[in-house]
């Protein structure tokens, strides 16, 4: 997904409100990924030793690389999604408190171009859609239909030669497609084998 996005800040967030337990004073003032690491700026980051993002079933802490007074740049631990306009509650802590921060990322407006997308494969009309089981975005018809072409009924032909077996199969089906019968004909596909044009 990191390659969709552009070299300025692919996500930002937003909401400051903190709550502060014990006695770290420090305050943050802008988040962003960039370049898949964890920017941080505000005030009195120095003192921070753990950088956490959490939410409901969600919890992830990362590695601070480097720290100032006014910014933290920290890693990831591992490969990280963060669900776009969901909240989350950014903790900053050391050893004496901690300073939670309620964030939400979005998306800064072009870091998906148009560039970006061509190698995915696109055609007119598809709509880009999260595939959870693999959770990466992948590109599909709108419809989820696939007009594969037309069919002589007649001859049991398809406009791209493929012949339609018994029982309506193609040789190589994709989920979706479907013919439009250009000859009417008696071929017998599903038990049915009368066919208007």
């Amino acid at each position: 997904m990191s390659s969709c996005f552009q070299k300025e800040p692919e996500l930002k967030f937003s909401g400051l409100d903190s709550k502060s337990q014990g006695t770290l004073s420090s305050q943050v003032t802008n988040l962003s990924i960039e370049n898949n690491q964890l920017k941080i700026s505000g005030v009195d980051l120095d003192e921070v030793t753990e950088v956490k993002i959490t939410a409901d079933g969600f919890s992830e802490s990362f590695s601070i690389e480097s720290k100032s007074s006014s910014q933290i740049i920290a890693n990831g631990l591992k490969n990280i999604a963060f669900g776009v306009g969901k909240v989350f509650s950014l903790v900053l802590s050391n050893a004496h408190g901690a300073a939670t921060f309620q964030v939400s990322f979005t998306l800064n407006d072009g870091a998906v171009t148009l560039a970006s997308l061509s190698d995915m494969g696109a055609n007119d009309g598809d709509v880009l859609v999260f595939n959870g089981a693999i959770t990466k975005w992948e590109t599909k018809p709108m419809s989820g239909l696939n007009m594969a072409g037309t069919w002589d009924a007649s001859s049991n032909t398809t406009s791209s030669a493929a012949v339609l077996a018994s029982g309506g199969a193609n040789t190589n089906p994709i989920a979706g497609d479907y013919y439009v019968v250009s000859v009417a004909g008696s071929s017998s596909l599903d038990s049915i084998s009368t066919w208007e044009a």
